[in-house]
């Protein structure tokens, strides 16, 4: 049994009164009447002392009387399971968030950062259920629940801020959804492993960051939050709020007609709450600005941004970065540069000795559809002998166009190139290309013969998804229809089963037009008819030269490389044929080594990264910082609410300390408490008993009157 007012028991003290009556009651003597003594004056009568109780029903009755009525006033009640409930709730779960993404290089947001991470850590030093992370694009565990406990409690706080304070802010991009998400699948793993950890009163997750607008937050849009779940945002604020940020586009060159000019088109944004306008751009190098060039002004009001084509890059001095003077944050100044290198493709024609002006002859749709820009150079190779040696010599061919019949020594060696990564785009024009073709594909049983045509033939079958057509893919580009095939030839013996073998494109008989072979890290592409106008229509569809340049990109070693990259990004090095050699190297000069599926993911410092390949194949790309880092203005917790993260002022966080939470847990037991004794209501039964004993008293008493009157 409980008691909702136990000091009213205290009244059962009250007892001692009616024994003290019962033991000092005095009565007078008995008294004798004589008759000689009826003149006599008077006098009062003596009494004596009671020594000895003569009514114990009596005293009992009053005792009980009053124990029963401090028994009702302290409101007695039976404890159940709903109390024991309330016990086994009383447990929160911590998690603190510190960000430690680019924009935190601010001048003392980091600091201040550490300052908030530790007033969190001293509040709960005493509690048994905190983790710690720091996330910028993913999120790094620092303290587990397991860790936080394992620590002595008077060393916890200094124990995770040495851990916290050995790192520092990364070059990454800030993601608070991915940081908040996976925190919390990692609380509810950590509560399903504790059997008695089911029922939580809370999950406090205190996220600390610079909460700029450039943060990722819309996966948050639409997520089913935990009901015991709330988030208490904690802004780590700069020392000051200028900050104006510099980006290279991703066309980042603008070149002038002859070639000679080239400089790169950037971004300056300006804060929104920047206290200043007047910017300068200018190029740099290790040593620092290049002499003898000029800085570019920029006049950039706060919240806006300009795009503008930046000083012409210097290419003499070894200038490597551009950077922006005149603000007092410099995480986000620098933007690198790789050294500009125009396209340069190389082309070999095998095609027969004829004159390029004439319009019947394949080579005269080649030399014009592959012409020279400033971005992009193209060298068409046409050799003038049938010689080998020449051929195997040349270096850097990004395809090989094949029109005429080979011979034996030319094939293979062609061959050999195709093993070792080369494409060759061949056509049969007749039926006299059927030796070569054997000798390129390696299959002697291949025959070629005219396809009977009785009027013309069409594009019946296109595969999109093929890397030759993906660029038609969009349906404002996917109309072959128009374009007439008036003679093709078929292959016979062709197995159609060979996994080396795609058929992208097929006439509308079904047969072949277009086929892919794989010849180790190299591919033959045969385009079963020919672009001459005796043969068809194709050269003169506007399809003929994106078409071409499509195949020229699947024989270039960089046709997936950028110049430039964002930091964290994955660099895909699958496109450059190499079967021994490839290795990156950072901007610290660490070498990496590239294997297995050919993904580089470690861009994870600003700078100029080199690619090293067979061949002496060489490719240099510059990281930068994610333009996003650069958007410092606050981000409205109006705007992460609105979202339907549940939130929490860091203000009432703070009051919320164990002291606080146990006064609540004791407010919260005594109001169900409360509500257990207003359901069973004993003191009812009590006061019940004490009229009744009352009763029972009174005809007590008046039977001992009348027994001690007549006596």
């Amino acid at each position: 049994m409980s008691f909702l007012y136990p000091l009213f028991l205290i009244g059962g003290a009250a007892i001692a009164a009616p024994i003290i009556f019962h033991m000092i009651r005095r009565v007078t003597r008995d008294k004798v009447t004589f008759s000689s003594l009826m003149f006599l004056k008077p006098s009062p009568p003596k009494l004596t002392r009671k020594s000895r109780i003569e009514h114990w029903l009596l005293l009992l009755l009053r005792c009980l009387v009053l124990l029963l009525m401090a028994l009702a006033f302290s409101r007695p009640y039976f404890t159940n399971n709903q109390s024991v409930e309330l016990e086994a709730d009383e447990r929160v779960r911590h998690c603190l968030l510190l960000d430690r993404s680019a924009s935190m290089r601010r001048d003392g947001v980091w600091d201040d950062a550490l300052e908030k991470a530790e007033t969190w850590l001293s509040q709960w030093k005493q509690e048994n259920y905190v983790t710690v992370f720091l996330f910028d694009e993913s999120l790094q565990q620092v303290a587990s629940f397991a860790d936080w406990s394992a620590i002595n409690a008077d060393v916890r706080v200094a124990d995770v801020m040495n851990r916290l304070k050995a790192e520092k802010p990364t070059w990454k991009s800030t993601a608070i959804d991915t940081a908040l998400l996976e925190s919390l699948n990692r609380m509810e793993e950590g509560a399903k492993e504790e059997e008695k950890d089911t029922e939580q009163k809370a999950w406090e997750l205190v996220l600390i960051s610079d909460l700029q607008t450039g943060s990722r937050y819309e996966s948050l849009r639409g997520q089913d939050w935990p009901k015991h779940a709330y988030v208490v945002f904690d802004e780590a604020k700069p020392k000051n709020t200028d900050n104006a940020g510099l980006q290279a586009l991703q066309s980042a060159w603008q070149i002038s007609e002859d070639g000679e000019s080239v400089a790169p088109r950037v971004r300056v944004s300006n804060a929104l709450d920047s206290e200043k306008e007047q910017f300068q751009v200018v190029w740099q190098n290790n040593t620092g600005m290049v002499p003898d060039t000029e800085s570019l002004p920029m006049y950039v009001t706060p919240g806006q941004a300009r795009i503008t084509t930046a000083p012409e890059w210097p290419k003499t001095s070894g200038a490597d970065r551009l950077v922006l003077s005149g603000d007092s944050d410099t995480f986000d100044n620098t933007i690198w540069m790789a050294p500009f290198k125009p396209k340069n493709s190389r082309i070999v024609l095998l095609a027969p000795k004829t004159s390029s002006t004439d319009d019947s002859e394949l080579e005269f749709y080649l030399h014009r559809a592959f012409q020279s820009i400033p971005e992009h150079k193209v060298e068409l190779i046409q050799p003038q002998n049938d010689a080998w040696g020449p051929m195997a010599s040349l270096r850097s061919i990004d395809l090989w166009v094949v029109t005429r019949p080979l011979t034996d020594a030319v094939a293979e060696g062609l061959r050999g190139k195709m093993e070792q990564g080369a494409t060759v785009l061949m056509t049969l024009p007749s039926t006299a290309m059927q030796d070569t073709l054997q000798r390129l594909w390696e299959d002697p049983s291949l025959e070629i013969s005219e396809a009977p045509v009785s009027d013309y033939a069409l594009f019946g079958k296109i595969n999109f998804q093929d890397p030759l057509f993906a660029p038609f893919s969009d349906p404002r580009f996917s109309d072959f229809s128009k374009i007439h095939f008036w003679k093709h030839r078929e292959i016979r013996n062709l197995d159609e089963e060979d996994e080396a073998l795609t058929i992208p494109a097929r006439f509308d008989t079904d047969s072949p037009a277009i086929l892919t072979h794989k010849a180790g890290l190299g591919r033959l592409v045969v385009l079963t008819s020919s672009w001459t106008p005796q043969d068809s229509q194709l050269a003169l569809s506007t399809k003929f030269v994106p078409w071409l340049y499509t195949i020229l990109n699947l024989g270039r070693n960089y046709q997936e490389l950028r110049t430039q990259y964002s930091i964290g990004e994955t660099v895909d090095l699958s496109s450059i044929p190499t079967a021994n050699k490839l290795l990156v190297r950072d901007p610290n000069g660490t070498e990496s080594n590239i294997e297995n599926d050919k993904l580089y993911r470690t861009t994870q410092e600003p700078g100029l990264y080199e690619i090293e390949a067979d061949n002496d194949f060489k490719w240099i790309f510059a990281v930068n910082l994610d333009p996003n880092e650069s958007r410092t203005s606050p981000l409205p917790i109006e705007t992460l609410e609105g979202l339907g993260v549940p939130t929490r002022q860091p203000e009432s966080a703070m009051t919320d300390t164990p002291e606080s939470r146990e006064k609540s847990a004791e407010d919260t037991r005594l109001l169900a408490a409360q509500e257990i004794e207003h359901q069973q209501k004993f003191w009812r039964w009590a006061l019940s008993a004490v009229l009744g004993l009352i009763l029972i008293e009174s005809i007590v008493a008046s039977v001992a009157t009348r027994r001690q009157t007549t006596a």
